[in-house]
């Protein structure tokens, strides 16, 4: 039962890894015996994630931190439970996808309220967090209905230089720490990758469809 526990743990960046993913491990074996599904896990995780959003606009910086650290583990625990007890399917992968873009732009918004005298950073970045997110997930769909198994990476210099700060488990500790920080500066980093990483992602596609074509 203990490897069982520890097989569901998915390989990701350290910080998620070695944090976020530890303690829905231990939540995992908390809850395996109940009734509780994957899709429930996620529905919590998305509604902890928009309080921690009104956390942030109410300037209740500890609350908000805590709540978007609860948020994204239980946005782990949600895949561990479905690898644990085998449950899988195109429903509960895009209700976690979506749950995550919710999660991220309540906090974004949220931040910006309670932290930036402007919206016009927050307005950029959440329009251009949607935009790759939720075309990286639309394209990723397609190519499995199109049968391509071989999925080309990034290659650009700049992106695999910056790598350790565009994990996700990265990402949620920043944005949690931004108002201890300097939030402007976080956004404007993020805006950066975003800018760079979207004519990446429609490069790679046309690497994936000539790899179809081949």
């Amino acid at each position: 039962m203990e490897n069982k526990f520890k097989q569901v743990i998915k390989r990701a960046d350290i910080i998620s890894y070695y944090f976020y993913m530890r303690i829905a491990n231990i939540l995992l074996r908390l809850i395996y015996k109940t009734n509780i599904t994957p899709n429930i896990v996620t529905l919590f995780s998305i509604i902890i994630g928009i309080i921690s959003g009104v956390a942030f606009a109410f300037h209740l910086t500890i609350i908000g931190i805590l709540l978007f650290t609860l948020a994204y583990t239980l946005d782990c625990l949600d895949g561990q439970l479905a690898r644990f007890h085998n449950l899988h399917s195109e429903f509960g992968l895009w209700f976690d996808n979506t749950g995550d873009r919710i999660t991220e732009v309540a906090v974004i918004i949220g931040l910006s309220i309670g932290y930036l005298e402007h919206m016009i950073l927050s307005s950029i970045l959440v329009g251009l967090t949607l935009i790759y997110w939720y075309g990286q997930d639309i394209l990723y769909h397609q190519n499995r209905l199109k049968g391509i198994n071989k999925h080309y990476k990034g290659k650009l210099f700049i992106l695999k230089l910056l790598s350790p700060f565009l994990s996700k488990g990265t990402t949620v500790l920043l944005l949690s720490l931004s108002p201890l920080l300097n939030i402007e500066y976080i956004f404007i980093f993020y805006i950066f990758i975003y800018i760079i990483k979207i004519p990446e992602l429609i490069i790679l596609e046309y690497k994936n469809q000539e790899n179809l074509k081949g």
